[in-house]
């Protein structure tokens, strides 16, 4: 994809045009009061490298310190612009990479959820990766975005600022200054790049030992098995030689360019002082005996070039990671234009589809078959028909693999046939907005999950609108009336406190067993794991978070064991 649609996309994302334009009017204002510092610099040096010994009194003491304290005056007024600017451009563009972020984290959400389960089927969409697109990748979006260009707005205008400088206090000497600003601007650039280059060279060198090195230790019974110690540590030896190698061909690289950048930065500094003397005898009058040309003038133009050249040439380095930021849109908007096969939002909006709260409940499989989309090479159902008629107790018995949970999965619609039609009640399936279908199919999963709020709120997430007896009534469905109202359950406790506790409170038996030396060692390490749980703070199941029921809905009042809090750490999805 190119680069342009990315930018693009995620300028319309951009609703803030006021933040915008403050960015970018902050970033070329900050390029253009760089080059105004070597403008004011230049003056400076110039009037304190002269001779006053052969000057008057009063223009020694009155005139030249006047002329210096006005100068610094402007310094201090520039520098104090340059924070502010600076100041501004980092907080609108900060505050545009937060609503960015948020939106855009906002819209993949929800288009994670609106994708057919096959989509989480397919090996790179992996807990890891897509959580990592929620959490890292969105968050440097704003890389492709305007302030990807503001760098570059920063450098045209240092350098656009002191051209306009040098040509206002000499024009003829411009074209001297003119190739100084190749040079400075790349060799500045260079020198930013490869600064901690050496650092960084090294690290990724090693990636590989340190793989080999944790994988010698996840494996380490197997490893040691084998007896051949040595040959491991020779490995590992080999590896870090052929890394040795890479790393000094890669330090004498890094170490050639900056020096090479730094010595062209030196040596223009030089050219262009020799350029300013060249000039200066090239413009001597001889009628005058004495110059055309004012020495502040060459002064100033160049350190005009020097600061423009230093503003354009590591302006980048202040910006976001354009490589970064690209790769990352690449990976979002791969996912928000994924094409799927069952969109679970669009298909509950969609006013041509059937609602299916009144069906009777024929279910008609036509010759259907199915295969998992991860395994692309295995139809788990073959050419399958069946009818089953409303009120009928049908149980589908079959070896592992043989499509049992694959029929549920099809009248769930977590996927569609690959060939044939299911019919319910005689209309595809295909037919019924989504949600409502799924309302009326009750699944009990073979390893349920229990969300962690209090197991009214539990039993809620099915039926936000269920009154107090609707509840009552489904406990009793489910036959864990008495259990439930009773509280005779226990939720279990994975915190070291708890733990710390049940040892304690077992001590002999568990001390008979491990003996009293291997006891108090646990106790110690459990001990300090309580003392960093009570400062990280120890994670609560959220309560309140699903009933929103009017009050009329909460009668009658329900025995205490429907409040206890149930489920495993991180259940905590909602639709709020």
């Amino acid at each position: 994809m190119a680069k342009a649609s990315y930018f693009r996309k995620i300028w319309r994302e951009n609703d803030s045009r006021g933040l915008l334009a403050l960015g970018l009017f902050t970033c070329a204002l900050s390029g253009a009061i760089q080059p105004l510092f070597g403008y004011l610099f230049g003056d400076q040096v110039y009037v304190l490298s002269q001779n006053y010994n052969q000057w008057g009194v009063e223009y020694k003491l009155v005139e030249v310190p006047a002329f210096l304290a006005a100068n610094t005056g402007y310094v201090c007024a520039i520098a104090a612009g340059l924070g502010l600017t600076i100041f501004l451009r980092i907080y609108s563009f900060g505050i545009l990479a937060l609503r960015l972020t948020f939106k855009m984290r906002q819209k993949v959400y929800g288009s994670m959820l609106s994708k057919h389960v096959g989509f989480f089927d397919e090996d790179e969409h992996t807990t890891e990766y897509l959580t990592d697109i929620l959490r890292d990748d969105v968050a440097i979006l704003n890389g492709v975005s305007v302030e990807a260009i503001g760098p570059y707005i920063e450098a045209f205008c240092g350098v656009a600022t002191a051209v306009a400088l040098s040509l206002t206090e000499e024009r003829d000497f411009f074209v001297w200054c003119l190739p100084g600003y190749p040079v400075l601007m790349a060799s500045s650039y260079m020198m930013w790049k490869y600064q901690k280059g050496l650092i960084v060279h090294g690290e990724d060198q090693l990636e590989d030992a340190d793989d080999y090195t944790t994988e010698m230790i996840l494996n380490y019974q197997t490893a040691q098995s084998f007896g051949f110690p040595g040959m491991l540590v020779t490995k590992y030896e080999r590896m870090l030689l052929k890394h040795s190698r890479k790393s000094r061909c890669t330090n004498f690289c890094v170490g050639f360019t900056f020096g090479l950048a730094e010595g062209c930065f030196i040596a223009t500094f030089a050219y262009l002082f020799w350029a300013g003397v060249a000039f200066t005898q090239d413009n001597f009058n001889e009628e005058t005996n004495g110059f055309d040309v004012e020495a502040d003038q060459i002064n100033v133009s160049i350190f005009c070039t020097v600061f423009g050249s230093l503003c354009a040439g590591t302006a980048h380095f202040f910006g976001p990671n354009y490589t970064a930021s690209r790769d990352a849109a690449k990976r979002v908007y791969d996912v928000l234009e994924y094409r799927t096969k069952i969109d679970a939002i669009a298909m509950n909006e969609n006013k041509m589809l059937k609602d299916a709260h009144d069906l009777k409940g024929k279910i008609e499989f036509r010759n259907v078959w199915f295969r998992y989309p991860y395994e692309p090479d295995k139809f788990v159902l073959r050419g399958c028909s069946f009818v089953i008629e409303p009120n009928m107790d049908v149980c589908v018995v079959g070896a592992l693999g043989s499509g049992k949970s694959a029929i549920l999965d099809l009248l769930m619609r977590f996927y569609d046939p690959d060939f044939g039609e299911i019919l319910l009640d005689g209309v595809s399936i295909t037919a019924y907005k989504l949600h409502p279908l799924r309302k009326q199919v009750s699944v009990v999963m073979r390893e349920p999950k229990l969300f962690n709020y209090p197991i009214l709120e539990n039993i809620l997430y099915g039926e936000r609108n269920a009154s107090n007896q609707d509840v009552i009534d489904a406990v009793a469905v489910a036959n864990a009336q008495d259990f439930v109202e009773e509280g005779k359950f226990h939720r279990y406790d994975y915190t070291a406190d708890s733990l710390l506790k049940t040892m304690e409170a077992n001590k002999d038996t568990i001390v008979a067993k491990i003996g009293l030396e291997k006891f108090e060692e646990e106790i110690e390490v459990l001990e300090e794991m309580a003392d960093q749980e009570a400062l990280e703070g120890i994670f609560q199941s959220e309560t309140g978070l699903w009933d929103r029921r009017a009050e009329d809905l909460k009668e009658p009042e329900l025995p205490r064991g429907y409040a206890k809090t149930i489920g495993t750490k991180g259940c905590k999805l909602s639709l709020d």
